[in-house]
């Protein structure tokens, strides 16, 4: 579900990105690449957004997905609150129904709050 708002910090960010873009594709399939931006790494606003950038990374080599369907399941914990994490699970444990969850753990683990939506 795509969000219609971004944090203001992020916008400005964004505003101000002067990078570049390029189209990458294997020879012979030109029409098959795809674009993507490249940000010089010794540019000074490459540690504004570096956070978000290897938090993205970790998510997509901790997700799980299905071979034979388009289920998956992820997980993440927020680093200023540990002990607590947020998952997303779509048709791993109910076909066509997407799970969200968040999980407070500080309390301990008899003590654990769970919320649960389902879409």
């Amino acid at each position: 579900m795509p969000s219609h708002r971004l944090p203001k910090e992020l916008v400005n960010i964004i505003l101000k990105y002067d990078g570049r873009f390029k189209y990458r594709y294997k020879r012979g399939q030109w029409r098959a690449g795809t674009y993507s931006t490249a940000i010089h790494p010794h540019d000074a606003r490459i540690t504004m957004v570096s956070s978000i950038i290897d938090k993205k990374i970790t998510i997509m080599k901790n997700t799980t997905t299905s071979p034979v369907d388009t289920s998956f399941y992820f997980e993440f914990g927020f680093d200023a609150h540990p002990g607590m994490t947020l998952c997303y699970d779509f048709g791993w444990n109910e076909k066509n129904v997407l799970e969200i969850c968040f999980v407070n753990l500080t309390g301990g683990f008899l003590g654990s709050d769970q919320i649960r939506t389902y879409i």
